[in-house]
Parts: structure tokens; C-alpha cells; sequence
């Protein structure tokens, strides 16, 4: 699942592993993208996590926040790699801009079953 073409590589740290009943996410903002464009994430060894694909946002306005889960066995005992691309139909891939692709990090998810009472 190698990617092909120009990539922006992020790398981020946990401050602390996950707990039991607790996932890791990863939060990406993403700013303006080109009419039909869209940002894919994928780990260091090419997996493909997530993708930003804004439908529905006016031309010229953010496409926003997406969450995007890691692999319960991605090894988080270390810093985690992320690789992004910008893929528009038509063009060669290629590495977002800043302005495009705001802000990365991991976030931690609570996944412990609701309490009934």
C-alpha cells in the first residue's frame, strides 16, 4: 500500500499509553482544499487510516476536523508516523500545504462501555 508521489510526514508522541478502555485517535484539521481534493493519511508502513473528503463545504471555507482511529496494534510505545497526501482528480498526488492541512495529534477516545444503571 506504498503511496506514490510527495508526502508531508508528521511524527507524534502519546504522553502516555492507552489505558484498558481507551483508543487513540488521531485529529486532523484540515483548512481550504482545491475543489475535489482530498487529504489520505496513512501510517509509516503505507496503511491507509482515514481520509479528509469534505462534501458539501462552500469553496473557500475549511473543510474542518475528522477523527481518524489507529489500529488497536499500531505500537504506541513510541512515536507514531503519519504520512499525508493531497490526491485531486486529474493531478499528481501531492504533499499538503500548511495552509491545507492545519494541525495533527493524537487524541485519546473513551471506549468503555455506558454504565446502566
Amino acid at each position: 500500500m506504498e503511496s506514490k508521489g510527495p508526502q508531508h510526514t508528521v511524527e507524534l508522541e502519546l504522553a502516555r499509553p492507552p489505558a484498558a478502555d481507551e483508543a487513540v485517535h488521531v485529529r486532523v484539521t484540515a483548512g481550504v482544499l482545491p475543489d475535489g481534493a482530498r487529504i489520505v493519511a496513512r501510517l509509516a508502513s503505507g496503511e491507509i487510516i482515514g481520509a479528509v473528503s469534505p462534501y458539501g463545504i462552500r469553496a473557500g471555507e475549511k473543510a474542518g476536523t475528522y477523527a481518524m482511529a489507529l489500529p488497536r496494534d499500531q505500537g504506541l510505545e513510541g512515536p507514531v508516523q503519519l504520512n499525508f497526501q493531497l490526491d485531486i482528480a486529474g493531478e499528481s498526488p501531492r504533499a499538503p500545504t500548511a495552509s491545507e492541512l492545519e494541525a495533527v495529534e493524537l487524541v485519546f477516545i473513551d471506549i468503555a462501555p455506558p454504565v446502566r444503571d
